[in-house]
């Protein structure tokens, strides 16, 4: 047990972020460690992690970063010990601190937006189709990336994705809209010249880099286009959600489309709609 005491709790909180299955989540836990090493200096062993330090970390983190990241980081941390309270490192969680996350307005975009861009050139082709194609079916940046012809199953006239969730792992087949069934057709097409076939990932549908490049292009893209929001990736797929419940989809299918293992995470969008009945009524319906 002093063995365990004296390891670096630092290194156990990068080991398992290492570990996560998605490259987003990845992303958040190492973001959170180099706060967390940032403000120990380096390593710290397990019998220094208590209160204090945590309730240190949380006033560090909300000195750096805003409040929401903050609270994001902080549960990284958090959840590192409730994990060690379970491998029998700590004898009890010292995690009882926490940050009060502000509601934030998600950004979605209108029938008449998404025509705006879909007559804007983009600086990469496969960014614009990717992005589209996220608002005609929810699916996260990652899942997008990850898409390949092989994923993809037509059956009487009707296109459908058969795919592993990046986030939870989970099995799931998606039914597509005509949009996004167009939008595929229009990737196979495309990926059929010498000229655009990569020799890198030739089977992915999409060819993205990433993610902080594609928001980037995104954001170039959408200000060209006149539109002013904050738009990223991740926007799209609150698009294809406040467009479908705008057009009748019940919010327990919703919920299965999105992929949500809890419909309260799905609920967010009615409240979006409640906030922006006037951009709701602009919707394009939706053929799922």
């Amino acid at each position: 047990m002093q063995a365990k005491q004296r390891a670096d709790f630092v290194e156990y909180c990068r080991k398992i972020g290492e570990g996560k299955r998605s490259p987003n989540t990845r992303t958040v836990w190492e973001n959170a460690v180099k706060h967390l090493q940032h403000f120990t200096g380096g390593p710290i062993q397990f019998s220094k992690v208590n209160h204090s330090l945590l309730q240190s970390f949380k006033d560090y983190l909300l000195s750096k970063v805003s409040q929401n990241s903050a609270g994001v980081y902080l549960a990284r941390i958090k959840t590192a010990c409730h994990q060690a309270v379970r491998d029998g490192i700590l004898l009890r969680n010292p995690a009882d601190v926490s940050i009060r996350t502000q509601r934030t307005r998600r950004q979605f975009l209108t029938l008449e937006e998404l025509g705006k861009l879909a007559a804007t050139p983009c600086s990469n082709r496969d960014t614009k189709a990717a992005f589209l194609f996220s608002s005609f079916s929810g699916l996260r940046f990652g899942d997008v990336k990850a898409l390949t012809w092989s994923k993809v199953k037509r059956s009487n006239g009707s296109c459908a994705l058969e795919f592993s969730q990046g986030k939870t792992g989970e099995a799931e087949t998606l039914p597509l809209s005509a949009e996004a069934a167009a939008i595929i057709e229009g990737q196979e097409n495309a990926s059929l010249s010498p000229r655009i076939r990569s020799k890198v990932d030739n089977d992915a549908i999409f060819k993205l880099g990433a993610q902080q490049t594609i928001d980037k292009a995104i954001r170039q893209w959408v200000k060209r286009a006149g539109i002013e929001k904050k738009i990223s990736f991740h926007s799209g797929r609150h698009t294809f959600a406040t467009m479908g419940l705008a057009n009748g989809i019940d919010i327990y299918t919703m919920s299965k489309l999105l992929g949500h293992k809890s419909i309260k995470t799905t609920e967010i969008y009615l409240h979006m709609l409640d906030e922006t009945k006037q951009q709701a009524v602009e919707m394009l319906p939706l053929t799922c």
